[in-house]
């Protein structure tokens, strides 16, 4: 449900609607901040899923491709961690809406893997980019959003289409899996599946 809803908010930015819709006269958005700081979580009192809204804050290095256009891009002030490549990108790629999506990516493996440094895993990113213990299908939306050729990345509403795709795969008839986190006997940060078969 998280990653859907980070998915269908850069579909809003690229098309200035959920739906995917080209508008006319949206001129796209690409947000460039992407990290968990950046991510609030709401609950709505009329929300009958249990799951909180998730909303994408803090447009302070946001631009449009307009702003590409006429050179008006404000300095990025990105955490290192949540960029596939570090520092300053410039040439190919640049401005391209498939960025926000490989910060989408990086997101969710800070969260699979509880770590404030996604980047660190980044030799896992082929194979295991949440780590051990998660579905092969978050495996292969995950991998895909962490290309790093821009190009070979999903566009926002690609990513959204197969989160979806995946997620319905996943549910099944043998309800949602998730995992949780623990403290295990030796005092160390682990993860266990739990099956909710009903919402």
């Amino acid at each position: 449900m998280f990653s859907e809803a980070l998915a269908q908010a850069l579909v809003y930015l690229e098309h200035g609607n959920d739906e995917g819709v080209e508008v006319e006269g949206w001129d796209p958005v690409l947000h460039r901040d992407i990290w968990h700081a950046n991510i609030l979580l709401a609950h709505d009192s009329d929300n009958s899923s249990g799951y909180p809204r998730v909303q994408l804050a803090d447009f302070g290095s946001a631009v449009t491709r307009e702003d590409y256009a006429t050179k008006n891009v404000p300095a990025l002030r990105q955490q290192w961690h949540f960029r596939l490549r570090g520092g300053t990108v410039t040439g190919p790629g640049e401005g391209d809406l498939r960025e926000d999506v490989s910060q989408d990516g990086l997101v969710i493996v800070a969260l699979s893997r509880i770590t404030m440094q996604p980047r660190g895993y980044r030799d896992e990113f082929a194979n295991r980019p949440a780590g051990k213990g998660y579905s092969k299908e978050l495996t292969e939306v995950l991998a895909g959003c962490l290309e790093l050729e821009v190009e070979n990345r999903p566009s926002a509403r690609v990513l959204l289409d197969r989160v979806r795709a995946k997620r319905v795969k996943v549910e099944g008839d043998t309800g949602v899996r998730l995992w949780e986190g623990y403290v295990d006997e030796q005092g160390e940060l682990a993860k266990r599946e739990v099956v909710v078969t009903e919402m």
